[in-house]
């Protein structure tokens, strides 16, 4: 009996591509120290809505936290983002 070769299953997980390196990806980001600008682009790339930096002036103004040099920590920024939007769907 003659053995088969198996095919690959068409779901088959497949290897993803290598990440670039470093120095072509540009500078690292500090989550903890950002600027207005990073903000809006991160957001704009991890979510479904585009943020313009004045849209998180605007957040920040409604009282969004920054550390003392005006940065944003993004972990601090999504909490309170995520505690806005839970009080506005509750009406307060």
């Amino acid at each position: 009996m003659a053995r088969r070769t198996p095919t690959p299953h068409p779901t088959a997980p497949h290897t993803p591509a290598p990440h670039p390196p470093a120095e072509a990806r540009g500078p690292a980001l500090n989550p903890e120290r950002l600027s207005v600008a990073d903000v809006a682009a991160l957001l704009s790339r991890a979510g479904q809505k585009e943020f313009t930096e004045q849209d998180i002036v605007a957040i920040l103004a409604r009282g969004a936290p920054t550390n003392e040099d005006g940065s944003v920590h993004l972990v601090r920024f999504a909490a309170w983002l995520a505690k806005a939007r839970e009080a506005g769907r509750r009406g307060g």
